[in-house]
């Protein structure tokens, strides 16, 4: 139970900073992107967002596979997906 008590926790801290980062919307992530305003990125800043994306696109597919398992196991009486995948 402690290591579900555990994601839990990490999730909802997650959870979290993803709300408050998204909440800023684009303009914020341009601002940042291009300092000078000048249509110039800056290549450190936009190569950090890159890996960012790519980051938040591997924990979508983690996120998507853990949903499964855990329905999976709290309703056995849906049709069982594991055995569909």
């Amino acid at each position: 139970m402690t290591k579900i008590e555990d994601f839990k926790k990490a999730a909802e801290s997650f959870y979290k900073a993803l709300n408050e980062f998204i909440s800023d919307g684009t303009l914020s992530l341009i601002d940042i992107a291009y300092p000078e305003h000048d249509g110039n990125a800056d290549a450190d800043v936009v190569a950090s967002m890159m890996e960012l994306r790519d980051r938040l696109y591997a924990i979508k597919n983690g996120c998507e596979i853990g949903i499964r398992h855990l329905t999976d196991v709290v309703e056995p009486d849906d049709e069982p997906e594991s055995q569909t995948r």
